[in-house]
This record gives C-alpha cells, structure tokens and sequence, in this order.
C-alpha cells in the first residue's frame, strides 16, 4: 500500500491496483482517512505519494477522481495532462488516484 499526502495531512491510501495505461502512469482506488474528504473537495491540491517507509515517491503529476461528484482534483487538473476513453470505475471506493512517477521514481 501507499500513501497519499497533502503538506503533512494524510488524505488516504491506495494500492495503484488498475493496470498502467503507458509507462510510469499509475491508478488505483484511493481509500480516504477520517477527516480527507473535505479536503479533496479542493480543486487545488499539491500531493505526494509514499512507500509503506514513508519515503517520498517522486511524481510529475497526481489527480484524484471523486466519482460520485465527477470532481477533479490535483496537479494535473489544470494543466489537461491526461486523458481518459472510459472511466474506470470501482464498486469499493468513491475516489480515485491516477499520477504519473518521474522518470527514474522507484514503485514495487
């Protein structure tokens, strides 16, 4: 599992389960802490992912997806760095977590 940060707030954790759409691009469903989703409801959020050491995985963008709301969040909201045919949808989770590592970012 990894986690997901805003500054020093935990926002959840996610597992980056879905399979890569291209090299470096992760997704996975992200299962929010007590407290996170006010916070999500920003559309401005700057984000960072962590290993299970709570080492800092480097990203060049993270964007959550709320899917009950069709709500975007993140770095990447902006700028339209991504793109999507389908939406992938899981019964588990309201929120979603697409990022795309930095060249050379470790993820096991």
């Amino acid at each position: 599992m990894y986690t997901v940060w805003q500054g020093d707030q935990l926002v959840g954790e996610t597992d980056l389960s879905y399979e890569p759409a291209r090299p470096r691009h992760r997704a996975g469903n992200l299962f929010t802490s007590p407290g996170a989703k006010s916070r999500i409801s920003s559309a401005d959020l700057s984000l960072s992912l962590r290993d299970a050491t709570g080492r800092i995985i480097p990203t060049e963008w993270v964007v959550l997806y709320d899917l009950d709301s069709s709500a975007v969040a993140g770095d990447a909201a902006e700028s339209g760095d991504f793109a999507f045919d389908e939406p992938l949808v899981d019964e588990f989770s309201r929120y979603q977590i697409q990022l795309m590592l930095a060249d050379g970012a470790p993820l096991h």
